[in-house]
């Protein structure tokens, strides 16, 4: 059955949020598109979103106009405000998220991503220009157009959700991941076009992709430069530290999921604690503090099996953590 053969387009129920529940339904993907493309509230278009990014029931196809109702919202081909363009952007796979942000942040020529500018202008997009009189190219700064700057921080969030049929997350995308983030140039993201002594912060986007890339589950946990960047990114903060302290926030959390996944064992450059003395911002010991918590938490309550002599004095796992929290909560004077 398709949309052609009902009269009903999609079915909502509590639209206005009346009840205080939970609601899980099913349709068609048509209804869902169309629900997608049509309705006028926002919320239900990003539950049209994450509905047809589930996979179908086992009595029903994988439709196709699926990915492309989803790749056309995200685009920006059909009218949908900003939330609804990065749901959607969550809601598609590795292929078409890599070659969206390719086609939008990507030089063409050099395959390198083009510098930050994301103040909206609503103007095209400047993906540069080869010039006939010479044979040096000039990459021109990137003219962001309205909703651009979400997507672009949404699509290494979708990313990093992606599973291959065994659940792990495909290398391609630590390595797109990484691209990103090590050639990042934010030296002409200009406040003012005209003032080039002011440049926008770049650290939410910045943060997106070191989260993006502590969560991924790869098959293969071997020493990678993941850890590696992120450790530079965090003690790069410490001496130019960007807006309340974001880029710092998030490679501590970045860091702890490194640790607890086992891609991250070497601690000489990285002390929790240190963050989380009184000389750091409260948002900055906060996150430090949780790390701290997540790790003792994740020990094994009878200690290392491997060590050749143990403190009968020390203790470990959850009764470390509330001992630390006890502590922290009697000598500390900050509320």
């Amino acid at each position: 059955m398709g949309l052609n053969d009902t009269p009903v387009y999609w079915v909502k129920i509590d639209p206005d949020a009346g009840w205080l529940s939970h609601i899980v339904m099913y349709q068609p993907d048509f209804n869902w598109m169309e629900q997608l493309n049509s309705d006028s509230s926002v919320r239900a278009r990003v539950h049209a979103a994450r509905a047809l990014a589930l996979y179908p029931l086992p009595h029903e196809k994988a439709h196709v106009m699926a990915c492309r109702v989803l790749t056309e919202a995200m685009s920006g081909l059909t009218t949908h405000c900003n939330r609804i363009r990065a749901e959607a952007a969550i809601s598609l796979g590795m292929q078409n998220l890599v070659r969206i942000f390719k086609e939008h942040f990507f030089d063409r020529s050099a395959d390198m991503p083009l510098p930050n500018y994301f103040l909206p202008s609503g103007g095209k997009v400047s993906v540069g220009a080869v010039s006939t009189n010479s044979t040096t190219r000039e990459i021109r700064i990137q003219d962001y157009a309205e909703g651009e700057y979400e997507i672009k921080k949404a699509i290494p969030r979708g990313l990093a959700m992606v599973r291959c049929r065994t659940g792990f997350s495909p290398p391609e995308i630590e390595t797109f991941l990484l691209q990103l983030l090590t050639q990042n140039d934010n030296s002409k993201n200009y406040v003012d076009r005209a003032d080039e002594s002011c440049v926008a912060d770049d650290c939410f986007y910045l943060g997106s992709l070191i989260l993006s890339l502590s969560v991924l589950n790869l098959e293969v946990r071997a020493a990678a430069p993941t850890a590696a960047e992120i450790t530079r990114l965090l003690h790069y903060d410490d001496v130019h530290p960007s807006y309340r302290h974001t880029i710092t926030v998030c490679c501590l959390e970045a860091l702890c999921n490194l640790q607890l996944a086992g891609r991250f064992t070497d601690l000489d450059g990285v002390s929790y604690h240190k963050y989380a003395s009184p000389a750091y911002p409260s948002v900055v010991r906060q996150a430090a503090i949780e790390s701290i918590l997540r790790l003792y938490f994740a020990e094994d309550p009878r200690g290392d099996p491997t060590a050749p002599r143990r403190d009968k004095s020390r203790v470990f796992g959850p009764v470390a953590a509330i001992s630390y929290a006890l502590k922290l909560i009697d000598a500390d004077d900050s509320p």
